[in-house]
């Protein structure tokens, strides 16, 4: 069924609220079909620039680590700032990949990918209200890790189907891959502190 990008974002909306409450259904209203991957790839895109372009962008109120190394090097400018999330996006994936294998459970690399990447607009559109609402800094960051973290694990359990040790491990291996690409970007771009 061929749907409009407005329309598969606000089933992947009602799925990524499904999921964060813990509700498997959840996984039914994303599109796991290729053009599904594709339109989730277009909501990185946007929460990467609706995260670069907000309120208050710093290593305070950002939600996580390719962002905040985007922070460093705001001098380069927002192009530069973008490429490195893509990248430290690419280890995290990759790295997730490799745990995926390890738990013979790549069949559900697409519904992560897919899943977690309408999570992350939607995790970028709260950060941002939040932070245009005024509200502290602290307890906004907080929330939105908060809200970061629950809706990870859920995927990886709900849609994934990741036992809680593997839900750990695949975390961690992601974890691992963001700071992996830090050091290739500390070392592969002179002069520039990333980290």
């Amino acid at each position: 069924m061929s749907q409009t990008f407005i329309q598969e974002a606000v089933s992947a909306w009602r799925g990524s609220l499904e999921i964060l409450r813990g509700r498997r259904e959840g996984a039914a209203r994303f599109n796991f079909s290729m053009a599904g991957v594709a339109g989730s790839f277009v909501a990185f895109f946007l929460g990467a620039a609706l995260s670069l372009f907000s309120p208050g962008f710093s290593a305070d109120t950002t939600t996580n680590l390719s962002e905040r190394a985007g922070e460093s090097i705001a001098s380069q400018g927002s192009l530069a700032i973008l490429g490195v999330i893509v990248v430290l996006s690419i280890f995290q994936v990759g790295f997730g990949v490799i745990a995926l294998f390890q738990f013979n459970k790549l069949d559900g690399l697409i519904s992560y990918l897919v899943s977690d990447n309408w999570a992350g607009l939607f995790i970028s559109a709260l950060s941002t209200l939040l932070l245009l609402l005024g509200g502290p800094g602290g307890i906004s960051l907080l929330i939105i890790i908060g809200i970061a973290l629950v809706s990870k694990v859920n995927i990886s359990r709900l849609i994934v189907g990741l036992r809680p040790a593997q839900i750990a491990m695949f975390l961690v291996a992601q974890f691992i891959g963001v700071l992996s690409g830090l050091i290739l970007l500390e070392v592969m771009i002179p002069g520039v502190n990333i980290i």
